[in-house]
Formats: structure tokens, sequence, C-alpha cells
């Protein structure tokens, strides 16, 4: 969708999407509705109509194509180490993510899954389902995965200065209180 309108028009709607299956539907608090989705097939729209509050859409599949070359090969390999390299920095993520990347093998499908699971902008995910190439595709959840890495490390830099400022200032109150302490304990005082 191109708009933020709740009353959705056909001409709202971007071409290219995805024909996905409904795993799962939760009510979550507030009245809100999760649903969890599972990308089947790369679509185009050809016709979008409005029947009352509804879009029907008649869609054509789009397939992909995913060969395996030897360059398709290598970036798996990229974005294999690059998940264990977040995984090494950030205690925040999963450690079933290196499972799950590794038991797939498909690139094409690789590069969807990583990314529905990076902080990428919406504009960034729609460009990546509408390239034809393979190739363009893992470069750029290569470079936004890269880019999820370097946060990271900056987060864990910015959080371990901050510990040790803070464990340099405990330090510096608790000699201060023992000094207090011998002077006090001399009979100097102030």
């Amino acid at each position: 969708q191109t708009t933020d309108r709740d009353d959705t028009e056909p001409g709202d709607l971007k071409p290219i999407g995805t024909i996905a299956a409904i795993r799962q539907m939760a009510k979550a608090p507030g009245g809100a509705i999760h649903i969890i989705v599972e990308g089947l097939a790369r679509a185009r729209s050809e016709v979008v109509t409005k029947v009352g509050v509804s879009l029907r859409a008649t869609v054509r599949a789009t397939p992909e194509a995913s060969e395996r070359t030897l360059e398709a090969d290598a970036y798996v390999r990229r974005l294999r180490e690059l998940i264990d390299r977040a995984l090494a920095v950030s205690s925040g993520l999963s450690q079933e993510l290196r499972g799950l990347v590794a038991g797939i093998d498909d690139p094409l499908r690789l590069a969807y899954l990583l990314a529905s699971l990076l902080d990428m902008k919406t504009e960034e995910k729609q460009a990546l389902l509408e390239n034809d190439g393979l190739l363009v595709k893992l470069q750029t959840v290569a470079s936004a995965l890269n880019r999820e890495i370097s946060l990271l490390e900056l987060k864990s830099k910015i959080e371990s200065a901050a510990q040790e400022e803070m464990s340099d200032a405990q330090r510096q109150y608790f000699l201060r209180q023992q000094l207090k302490a011998i002077q006090d304990e001399l009979g100097e005082g102030e």
C-alpha cells in the first residue's frame, strides 16, 4: 500500500506483491489482530477492484529465477558469516537464527527470509521484491545486514563505555569513602 489511509482504494496498491498463506492469527490487546503469513510466490496484480469495503485482485504469479551460480553461492556463504558475526555481537538475537539460516539452501528464499527479519525500510523491501536479479537481492540483503552489524557493534561499544564510566565513578566513590573513614580515624576530619 502506498498510502496510510484505512479506506484503501485500488490505486493505493503496488502492482507487485506476494501470494501468501496465512499460518496463524491471534487477537492482541487493544483489538488488533496479529497475522503470521508465509510468502509462497511473487505476483503482479492484473486487475484490482473494490466491492464494498473489500478489495479483490486478479493476480499472475511472476516466478523468479534462483540459479545456483558460483557468485550466488559466495553471497550465501557471506550472509551466513554475517549472521554468525551478528550473533556474536548481540546477545538479543536468537541463536536459533543460525540453524534457521543454515537450513535454507535456496539463495532467493534466504534473501527474503533475512529481509523480513532485518530492520529495512518498507521501500527497500518493496524494491527487493520488485527486482528480478538474484545477485542484486543478495547484495541488498548483505548490505542491510552489514549496516545492522555496524549498529550492533556501535551499541555494544557505547554500552561498554557507559559501564566502564560507571565502574570508574563507583570506584572513585568507594575510594573517597575509604579516605574519609581513614581521616576520621586519624582525627583529621574534613
